[in-house]
């Protein structure tokens, strides 16, 4: 993947490029890690990952960072009423106070400027940008949020050649769309997440994050809801046959949306993969009753296509910090994925 993304632009000034990023992280006293060979241009480029303290107690300012883009947003568009207090945080949270856009300004358009013509995940790329919440006004018809998406996800193939294009970045990247985040933002904002939460892991080759995520899923799973473990151990369902598409979206391909959002608050304020592990186990121990019931071809089946009309928001939120509570007082269970890759 990276050599079919690294072979279409112009390896000297990618090079050259990436040595002054690395330099200036060298002054800064830290490494952004990541791709060997990201082709950010701005010689002012800043991830961000370590923030001075005056500027992360520097107090946000919502309409400075958002409102002066809102007006230009059709908002007939967004069919999703997000939380705006939700939606506060998630910004917050994932854009460092404004700060990744304000340190980093035209980073986005000279990664869009560089040719795409020939990258063979285009097409990958386009493909799964049709089909992508395709039930909102914003992403159907054609409407301006599929050029939106594919643009975001083309821009970070090339900030990122290491990962490219994964299939599940398209959700990530479209919920924060559907959470009004711009454009820009939501480019920043899939970086931060890729990076300071350790998502990436999930699309590096051979998808380590996913492998040793379902193992300590796994182990929660037999430890807390024994009988359920059993079952499907009985029937021959494995987890990876639906934890993959689970985490690998952050649950934004499975559950509806405003309590996606909440989701993504909680994991993103604890940086946890615990909330993610016990939203898991929550759906799971919430339709026990009836998973129990089934054979393969109906556990799988109902895993599917959840029946989200029965989801009780309070429900699945209350359980899962049950859940939580157990796993921390579980010494065994890791939390940071992080800790689980050392």
């Amino acid at each position: 993947m990276e050599d079919d993304v690294n072979s279409i632009f112009d390896r000297p000034v990618r090079d050259l490029l990436y040595q002054k990023v690395q330099r200036l992280e060298r002054e800064e006293g830290h490494q952004m890690g990541g791709a060997a060979t990201c082709p950010r241009n701005d010689s002012n480029f800043s991830y961000g990952r370590r923030v001075p303290r005056h500027v992360k107690e520097q107090e946000w300012n919502l309409s400075s960072l958002i409102q002066a883009q809102e007006e230009q947003r059709s908002l007939e568009c967004y069919e999703i009423n997000i939380d705006p207090i939700v939606r506060h945080k998630l910004a917050k949270l994932l854009l460092l106070n404004g700060v990744l856009l304000d340190r980093n300004p035209g980073v986005y358009k000279q990664l869009l400027n560089y040719p795409r013509a020939e990258v063979e995940l285009r097409g990958d790329i386009a493909k799964d940008v049709d089909r992508t919440f395709i039930e909102y006004r914003l992403f159907s018809n054609g409407n301006k949020g599929q050029g939106m998406l594919y643009r975001v996800l083309a821009a970070y193939a090339v900030y990122n050649p290491e990962i490219g294009y994964c299939q599940g970045m398209n959700v990530l990247a479209s919920v924060l769309l559907l959470a009004r985040f711009s454009e820009e933002e939501t480019f920043w904002a899939l970086t931060r997440l890729m990076k300071e939460y350790s998502i990436e892991q999930m699309f590096l080759p051979g998808l380590p994050g996913v492998r040793r995520s379902i193992e300590k899923f796994n182990e929660l799973f037999e430890f807390l809801l024994p009988k359920l473990a059993k079952h499907f151990a009985k029937e021959g369902i494995e987890s990876t046959m639906y934890l993959s598409k689970w985490f690998m979206t952050l649950y934004g391909s499975v559950l509806p949306l405003e309590l996606v959002f909440k989701v993504w608050e909680e994991f993103l304020a604890t940086g946890s993969w615990s909330v993610l592990w016990a939203v898991g186990l929550s759906l799971l121990h919430l339709f026990e009753d009836e998973l129990l019931k089934r054979p393969f071809e109906g556990i799988l089946l109902f895993i599917q296509s959840l029946p989200l009309e029965k989801l009780d928001e309070g429900a699945v939120l209350d359980q899962t910090a049950a859940f939580r509570k157990q796993i921390r007082e579980a010494k065994w269970a890791q939390e940071s994925l992080f800790a689980l890759l050392a």
